[in-house]
């Protein structure tokens, strides 16, 4: 770590952790977060204008209700705005690509902007990464099989966003009949 008394040369802090607990960070603006892992980190800038960048590689990673499994890429922080420009993860078999950003205005009004594609995947992992939404999806956990492929983009004001969801489903069972 290196701090200087000049504000305008400000500091340098690297670290890397080995056994992080999201749950020690608390939430992020109210939003709930969890899951363990390990994630390496830089904190640098004049006193004024700090930024952090940093990669995570999380397991049992749960962020806004969503279950989204084992998770890893970059997670940066400056200007009010938590960006996250490239993450992939695998909830059960099913792989993700995406990006996000939470974006704070001088007011406070917190902003997400996120992109999620599943290019392949199955059913049942789909159904698990958004059964914590709401107790009339978790009755489908376990019970629904098939495959999966889909999108996702939101976007606006966390207090109302808004967006699409893309859902494709093939050779879909429920309790194992075919629908």
């Amino acid at each position: 770590a290196t701090l200087h008394f000049d504000p305008d040369k400000g500091l340098s802090i690297h670290g890397r952790g080995q056994a992080v607990d999201l749950a020690d960070f608390g939430h992020i603006a109210g939003l709930a977060w969890s899951g363990n892992g390990t994630a390496g980190f830089a904190v640098e800038g004049p006193y004024e204008d700090i930024a952090i960048a940093s990669q995570v590689a999380l397991r049992d990673f749960t962020f806004w209700g969503f279950g989204l499994g084992v998770a890893e890429g970059r997670v940066d922080y400056h200007d009010r705005v938590l960006s996250l420009p490239g993450v992939s993860g695998q909830k059960g078999k099913t792989q993700y690509f995406g990006q996000g950003e939470l974006r704070w205005s001088p007011s406070g009004e917190l902003f997400t902007r996120a992109d999620l594609k599943i290019p392949k995947g199955q059913s049942s992992d789909v159904v698990d990464v958004i059964a914590g939404l709401s107790p009339s999806l978790e009755v489908f956990q376990g019970t629904v099989g098939g495959d999966a492929a889909g999108s996702l983009h939101l976007e606006g004001p966390a207090s109302r966003f808004g967006g699409t969801v893309t859902l494709d489903f093939a050779d879909t069972t429920y309790y194992g009949r075919r629908l």
